[in-house]
């Protein structure tokens, strides 16, 4: 599962690490590598839409999508580790 937890990518002396991809779909070298990312989402409209993130390298085994909320970080469908 990685060397690294949430906890430990979002500290503040890790955020250096993070650089600006320079291709409009960010494309990743073939191999067992775990990749961080981190993006914003703007608030749109408050209708009950819900998000949908599309994967398109079927290379991809998993993806963990974490947010912050008011008690701590959370991951979709399971508890942050």
């Amino acid at each position: 599962l990685g060397q690294l937890r949430i906890q430990e990518v979002s500290a503040p002396d890790l955020s250096t690490q993070f650089k600006p991809s320079q291709d409009d779909v960010p494309s990743f070298e073939h191999g067992k590598s775990w990749y961080w990312m981190r993006f914003n989402l703007l608030r749109g409209h408050e209708d009950g839409r819900r998000w949908l993130l599309q994967v398109e390298n079927h290379l991809v085994d998993s993806i963990d999508v974490y947010f912050i909320a008011p008690d701590g970080w959370c991951s979709i469908g399971k508890p942050a580790t």
